[in-house]
């Protein structure tokens, strides 16, 4: 007899026959065709959602059996969204009407598509971001998504690039942002440990009254006391970039160089930063700080821009492994001097369905350069506007989804007593 250790939960083995899968089969096409004639479903949380492909997704059943073979659905909805939006509603579809989906081939995206392609958002919102982004930006622009307080959506294009990293901003005091124009800058691959090290620059900064920036990996407690009085009796205008030294930052000081046309101060070129200080410094053009990291203005020209990303490009696809990919695209998901950011109203972020066609928009203006294709009177959207490589993912997954659901013949399943 098996004997049962203290804490242990007794569960039974439990065989489901091949007629319990053909009744769930049944009874899901049913349920998916009830839910179609549904516009909006309440749930508990009090959010509304009328896209009847989600609500058939968000539906859990009673019985173990059913919630198990379910999940199999489930996986290849989730799979086909996260390549695409609406990717997974075209699935069911597919999948529930048994049909194989065709797409009308249309060449790569013209402006003559824009007006076709804005008519078939379902939110009024939506169109007027999808306006503004085909009129004032081009599809060069890297599009953020922020939230912000109030009732308006904000669009803002700016050339600044960004970097969002973790660095000592102490140095703004009560300040939420400081702006620095035409600074002199050094970017020094190392800590300052004294102030010996920069007194030149101090000196220099004092006399002439211009801005500085010192891009570095870290200052003892004595330089950045020093710097942070002196800044406070405005003797100087300095503000040091102290960044933390991980596997994130590895590069970080390649890419600041390279942005103002400039190198970098480094022991292992035979250089000291006392020696480097002395020299006539190199010039930016503006740069911003907050205590979310800083912007500025390159003064990189745009093509080498374009070729440096092209470089990162490059080494993403020759990457080795996960780790150095995901560093690397880092890198070049802020290596951009055009941004597009949109600030959504809070009240917004509550609406699935806006979100949702939000990102559709998002993700259709980064595949404009594919070939597009183009689905009508299909389940959620009167027109669907996607990558013509995105349609036979959804096929495939058709496919294999009623072969797995054909050669199951019974389920074991473990039950709690």
């Amino acid at each position: 007899m098996r004997q049962t250790t203290s804490g242990e939960i007794r569960r039974n083995i439990k065989f489901h026959e091949r007629k319990e899968v053909e009744e769930f089969l049944e009874n899901n096409l049913d349920e998916y065709f009830s839910l179609k004639k549904m516009k909006n479903c309440l749930y508990e949380n009090l959010i509304e959602i009328d896209d009847f492909a989600l609500n058939y997704i968000n539906t859990i059943g009673h019985k173990k059996v059913n919630r198990q073979l379910k999940c199999l659905i489930k996986k290849e909805f989730d799979k086909l969204e996260k390549i695409y939006p609406y990717l997974g509603n075209i699935f069911l579809e597919s999948y529930f009407s048994d049909t194989h989906v065709h797409v009308q081939d249309t060449d790569i995206f013209s402006k003559d598509d824009v007006k076709n392609f804005i008519d078939s958002l379902s939110f009024e919102e939506n169109k007027e971001i999808c306006k503004i982004i085909f009129e004032k930006a081009s599809l060069e622009y890297t599009v953020n998504v922020e939230s912000v307080f109030g009732n308006d959506i904000v669009v803002k294009k700016s050339k600044d690039i960004d970097f969002k990293i973790n660095y000592d901003f102490s140095f703004l005091g009560s300040k939420s942002n400081h702006t620095m124009k035409d600074y002199n800058f050094i970017i020094i691959d190392g800590m300052i440990e004294t102030v010996g090290e920069i007194h030149h620059l101090l000196f220099e900064a004092s006399q002439n009254k211009k801005p500085y920036v010192i891009f570095c990996f870290g200052l003892s407690p004595e330089v950045k006391n020093v710097i942070i009085e002196n800044n406070k009796r405005g003797i100087t205008e300095v503000f040091p970039v102290s960044i933390t030294f991980d596997e994130n930052t590895i590069n970080i000081l390649n890419d600041i160089a390279f942005l103002h046309k400039s190198e970098i101060v480094s022991s292992q070129k035979g250089q000291t930063i006392s020696q480097a200080v002395r020299k006539k410094l190199d010039m930016g053009n503006k740069i911003i700080f907050s205590k979310t990291g800083f912007k500025l203005v390159p003064v990189a020209s745009y093509a080498s821009i374009v070729n440096h990303r092209e470089f990162l490009q490059k080494r993403m696809r020759e990457s080795g492994n996960l780790k150095n990919y995901e560093v690397i695209s880092k890198r070049l998901k802020r290596m951009t001097d055009k941004n597009l950011k949109i600030f959504i109203p809070d009240k917004l972020l509550n609406q699935i369905g806006f979100l949702r066609e939000l990102d559709y928009i998002l993700r259709f203006i980064r595949s404009t350069s594919k070939n597009m294709g183009i689905i009508e009177k299909n389940t959620f959207k009167s027109i669907y506007y996607l990558p013509v490589s995105c349609v036979e993912l959804v096929n495939k997954s058709k496919d294999s989804l009623k072969n797995t659901f054909n050669s199951i013949e019974g389920l074991i399943l473990y039950e709690g007593e």
